[in-house]
């Protein structure tokens, strides 16, 4: 994966079935944000868990579906459900459906709103903003979702879409707010006043 400045890989999964080409994910936190791969052995699927505290943690997975697809992968995400009551799952799902805002309904899309009932999740887009852009046809729909348990959506300030970074696909920015536990805290530098030569700073 490319080197973000600021910025660590803290979880990244290739997609090796079949060497198809496309999909992928990765995952990256900044430097000083203490967290740790917890990615199952499968492709497309990364996931981290990030300590927010002395006993709370925040499981972050990302995952890609590739069109034509066969849907979310329950067990493995059921297992991320169980084991972390704050968890947020986002991700290019390739799924559509008219309750969360997209323009028709498909296959993928009925799994989706299954899933996201059945484990009483939230869907935390914003139904007005499209993620993917179609310019062949002048078209918008929804593709990329961030799906909170209730614990992860009390943390969210703001879920929206962002700028045009080259692509047909918007990114999907998720705001939250907490406290957090760091690997270093940030170096701070102080005048020593004591030390100062006061006679010749005032001439």
């Amino acid at each position: 994966p490319p080197r973000i400045p600021g910025f660590k890989v803290a979880a990244f999964r290739n997609r090796q079935a079949g060497l198809l080409g496309g999909g992928g994910v990765a995952i990256y936190a900044a430097n000083n944000i203490k967290c740790r791969d917890i990615s199952p052995d499968q492709d497309d699927l990364a996931a981290v868990e990030v300590v927010l505290g002395t006993n709370e943690k925040l499981a972050v997975v990302s995952c890609y579906i590739a069109p034509p697809n066969n849907g979310l992968d329950a067990t493995a995400l059921d297992g991320f459900l169980s084991n972390y009551p704050a968890c947020l799952i986002v991700g290019d799902l390739n799924a559509k459906h008219q309750f969360y805002g997209c323009r028709s309904t498909d296959r993928a899309g009925e799994e989706l709103f299954n899933f996201v009932e059945s484990n009483d999740l939230l869907v935390l887009n914003n139904p007005d903003q499209a993620t993917y852009y179609n310019r062949l046809h002048g078209t918008n729909d929804i593709l990329y979702y961030d799906l909170a348990t209730k614990a992860a959506a009390k943390k969210v300030t703001a879920c929206n879409t962002g700028e045009d970074v080259g692509s047909d696909h918007l990114p999907l920015i998720v705001h939250l707010t907490m406290k957090r536990m760091v690997d270093r805290l940030p170096t701070v530098f102080r005048r020593p006043l004591d030390s100062c030569n006061w006679d010749a700073f005032s001439n």
